[in-house]
């Protein structure tokens, strides 16, 4: 019996206890400690000149980039050359 065949045998106040459960679950899953700061930060951006915009994306990309060969399995195995890639998935 799979979980949502499971939740709809249980009763009712059992399925308001499971869903609350959940929605507790999702909530910690989306949210984490630092939810806080990440939109400090996302709201001191809204008020970049375009010169720091293009400066900030440039540096976080070389930063994604290097983290994804690094680190990407698959990705890591990649060969770049400038903007071109070698291989093909």
């Amino acid at each position: 019996m799979n979980v949502l065949k499971f939740y709809h045998r249980l009763p009712y106040p059992l399925r308001v206890l499971a869903a609350s459960g959940r929605g507790y679950y999702l909530r910690w899953w989306r949210y984490g400690r630092e939810t806080e700061r990440l939109v400090e930060e996302a709201l001191e951006r809204e008020t970049w000149s375009p010169k720091r915009w293009k400066a900030w994306q440039e540096e976080r990309l070389a930063y994604v980039l290097h983290r994804a060969v690094s680190q990407g399995g698959r990705a890591g195995q990649l060969r770049w050359t400038g903007a071109r890639r070698q291989d093909r998935w």
